[in-house]
């Protein structure tokens, strides 16, 4: 039973960012941020803004997300690129706040609805108090500004009636809290109530609907350590059942009103977080504090969000690429398999010249082919409008047209294999790229070859002054390995970094990075060890990096060779050996 739910908390796909998550924050944020001077205020994506606030001598980032994916409320440490002109909710913010003070932060029970309360002097000088309140609500999130009669002075989204039939936000309506179920507040849990409410229901969902902020992550957890199965149906507890749920729950909420947090990352199948110790797992990264964890958590994810999205425009590219020679080499086959008996022709000119004075004009000609061993009567057709001699030639014509259409075909089939080859390189290195400077590499590299057009490089691309380097590791054994992160960098490393006793490995048949073992420092020597370990590192960056065993051959780099009129990355080489493999990720990165 245990061993299966573990299995269910690692496939559960719901966002952490729960109620008692929100209301650790607020209880960090409250402590840090209560007195603070709003100092400025940015909108630095369509759906986020981030408040610098001076407060205890130092300044604090508070970066509010309404984004439907990764909806949150944090400090930061991180600093985004500010827009040219700053969007009208971002100027409506710096009327209103800009110099005020946070006199209060606030959650609305156990719900991921927070406000922050400010306070600020007017053109009259009188105090005005204004609230800026982050709804939580997956795709429904938002940030409002409100004033103290509760009337909507702007929101970040409107909402209107063709949007919402129940609630519009938009300026100058009265703000309303989203509706919300009848929940237990997790302080008072009433055990009875919550194991006799109807409608009977699965556990894990009957304990989010009852008990407030909640998560189906947290509910999943609570059930692991309970060691009572979530998809049981609330009616079909056991008296021991019930017991154990009991004690865990009890537990889980004595730490909530105690503030007895424990913020920690969570990984596993995917990477999950949150602020109580009974969601930690085998593979937990403990933090400080919960806002530390959330910028932690959120940072990465927003830099694999964007990193996604700029493979995703590259990747495009090399797709149409690819399935456009995917039909050339349909069409190169196709030529190659019509045109493969080319020589039948030429065979039925010789025989009709040879006989040309034996053989009456009609629709068809039966000579003796002599070119077969032994020699049988073949049956020839004529055009019965063209003498023997003009259909001999018609016969020599077509053998040269499709002999001609062969040898190019097959030429032409050989360049569009190593073009596919070359782009399920490009394909591999651009799944396996982890920032931003290898994947501006990989499109300056398709650039280059023609396979996107010029653009005009993102802000991002634009900072990037150095292109990105080989990974770097050092073995147990002092070997320094280097392994290519594109076929620029493949090519490099292989044809001119790499001294001739050095050794070269690279995955068998298939897409995948140049690995290079120095050996300069070891006289030329390699160990089985650093071969074994060299070798994991070629499978992991390859297109088999999540297969378990993996062929990958190595030879000197001297028996490597550049393969002539071939894109770049592409080589041959020869005097090779294999082994079989694990993939394995290279552990320390430069």
């Amino acid at each position: 039973m245990v061993t299966y739910i573990v299995q269910v908390i690692k496939g559960v796909g719901n966002m952490p960012y729960d109620g008692i998550v929100a209301n650790a924050a607020v209880w960090e944020l409250s402590g840090l941020l209560a007195g603070g001077r709003i100092e400025k205020v940015y909108q630095t994506e369509r759906d986020e803004i981030t408040l610098l606030i001076h407060s205890m001598g130092e300044r604090f980032r508070l970066l509010a997300s309404a984004n439907a994916t990764y909806p949150r409320l944090h400090l930061t440490i991180g600093k985004k690129e500010n827009p040219m002109n700053p969007p009208p909710f971002c100027m409506v913010l710096r009327k209103h706040l800009q110099g005020g003070r946070v006199v209060d932060i606030t959650q609305s029970g156990y719900d991921r609805i927070i406000t922050l309360t400010i306070v600020k002097t007017d053109e009259m000088g009188d105090l005005v108090k204004k609230h800026l309140v982050v709804e939580i609500m997956g795709r429904h999130s938002n940030i409002i500004l409100v004033n103290d009669s509760k009337t909507i002075i702007d929101s970040i989204k409107h909402v209107d009636a063709n949007i919402s039939s129940v609630r519009e936000v938009l300026p100058l309506r009265p703000y309303v809290l989203p509706p919300q179920m009848e929940k237990q507040s997790p302080e008072f849990i009433d055990f009875e109530k919550l194991f006799n409410e109807k409608p009977a229901q699965r556990l894990d969902k009957h304990l989010v609907n009852c008990i407030g902020g909640f998560s189906p992550f947290l509910a999943m957890a609570i059930c692991n350590n309970a060691e009572v199965d979530p998809f049981k149906n609330i009616s079909h507890l056991t008296d021991c059942d019930k017991l154990r749920l009991k004690e865990t729950i009890t537990e889980t909420t004595n730490n909530i009103k105690e503030r007895k947090y424990s913020p920690a990352i969570i990984h596993g199948d995917k990477v999950d977080f949150h602020v109580l110790s009974v969601a930690h797992g085998e593979r937990t990264v403990l933090f400080n504090t919960v806002n530390l964890m959330l910028d932690e958590y959120y940072t990465k994810k927003d830099i694999d969000e964007k990193l996604n999205a700029i493979r995703a425009n590259i990747q495009k590219s090399v797709n149409t690429a690819i399935d456009r020679n995917t039909k050339k080499l349909a069409i190169h086959e196709e030529t190659i398999r019509e045109a493969a008996d080319y020589d039948k022709y030429r065979i039925y000119g010789e025989l009709l010249f040879s006989n040309i004075y034996n053989l009456k004009e009609g629709k068809y000609a039966e000579v003796l082919n002599y070119y077969e061993d032994p020699p049988i009567h073949v049956k020839i057709e004529l055009d019965e409008e063209r003498s023997i001699k003009n259909n001999a030639n018609r016969y020599f014509n077509r053998y040269k047209k499709l002999k001609s259409s062969y040898e190019n075909a097959l030429n032409l089939l050989e360049e569009v294999k190593n073009e596919l080859f070359y782009l399920e390189n490009v394909k591999t290195h651009l799944e396996n790229a982890t920032d931003f400077e290898t994947l501006e590499d990989i499109r300056q590299e398709l650039y280059e070859g023609g396979y996107v057009k010029f653009q005009t490089k993102s802000r991002t691309a634009k900072k990037l002054e150095t292109k990105s380097k080989p990974i770097h590791v050092v073995s147990e054994e002092g070997y320094d390995i280097y392994i290519g992160r594109n076929n620029k960098q493949n090519e490099e490393l292989s044809l001119r970094f790499a001294s001739q006793n050095d050794l070269w490995l690279h995955v068998k048949d298939a897409p995948g990075s140049h690995v290079i073992v120095r050996t300069g420092a070891k006289n030329g020597v390699v160990t089985q060890k650093v071969i074994e370990e060299a070798a994991a590192y070629a499978a992991f960056y390859s297109s088999h990096r999540t297969s378990t065993n993996v062929i990958v051959d190595f030879t000197r780099v001297k028996h490597v060779r550049k393969t002539p009129k071939s894109k770049p990355g592409m080589v041959s080489y020869t005097n090779h050996k294999s082994i079989v493999v694990k993939p394995q990720e290279a552990s320390s990165q430069s």
